[in-house]
């Protein structure tokens, strides 16, 4: 048996016998980690309502054969304001199914780690839509797992994107051009503007953001493409999942 002590943002909370909870944790160096929380629904609990997602906490968790329950949780940043919207609820929501889904127990992911601290935090103080928020976080846990896009140039022909149509293709794992699109009879299809946007998406910083930008996003498009993309990153990745997430 081993104590350990780490940073962690909850993302998900579930009932668990008559007054436990399972918590799903996405832990500094130790990756995403699901551990029991004793007695919390419990009506004279003592953790009051410390294990409620979104939260950055300290968390201190012993593991025994794999398997972690937690002993103390001190909240640093509640994300209160999260809950008054319904909007920033699904934002939330679709980062945390994100993290559930896509990720691997126990793999460290430090960097994920702190793109979804920053963006709750960014998705909080009002600097940003929730939709930016959502997609932002999308894009960019598929570029911190590798799943690197080329928005200059076609994967197929390497010819720069100039026509009115780009695909992505499921099996290059890539976007391709109008002309390739075309021969390979790729749907759905989206129109090139889309590209830009996405682009500033993919490699945007939070410190730059301006919401007042968000008018320059065509969100609903982006939503087919992210989906899309999602389904090139599981079968490159041979993972298997329940559904697909569903974005805002």
């Amino acid at each position: 048996m081993s104590t350990i002590q780490t940073s962690a943002i909850i993302t998900k909370a579930s009932p668990y016998r008559e007054h436990d909870k399972l918590l799903t944790l996405l832990t500094l160096n130790r990756g995403k980690i699901v551990a029991l929380c004793k007695k919390s629904r419990h009506t004279l609990n003592r953790w009051n309502s410390s294990f409620e997602p979104p939260l950055l906490c300290h968390v201190q968790l012993y593991e025994k054969n794999q398997y972690y329950t937690i002993t103390e949780i001190d909240v640093e940043e509640p994300y209160l304001t999260l809950g008054r919207s319904y909007q920033n609820l699904l934002a939330v929501q679709s980062m945390a199914h994100i993290v559930d889904h896509f990720t691997m127990p126990e793999m460290e992911q430090n960097a994920l780690f702190y793109i979804l601290q920053s963006t709750l935090y960014t998705l909080e103080k009002k600097e940003c839509s929730a939709f930016f928020a959502t997609y932002y976080f999308a894009l960019q846990f598929l570029k911190e797992s590798g799943f690197t896009l080329q928005f200059k140039t076609c994967a197929a022909c390497n010819t720069t994107f100039s026509e009115k149509w780009f695909s992505f293709s499921l099996q290059q794992n890539q976007l391709l051009c109008h002309q390739c699109t075309l021969q390979n009879h790729i749907y759905p299809r989206f129109e090139r503007s889309l590209l830009t946007q996405l682009e500033t998406l993919y490699y945007s910083s939070l410190n730059e953001i301006n919401q007042n930008a968000d008018f320059l996003f065509n969100y609903s498009e982006i939503d087919r493409i992210m989906k899309e993309l999602y389904k090139g990153f599981l079968s490159k990745e041979c993972l298997t999942i329940h559904h697909l997430s569903s974005f805002l």
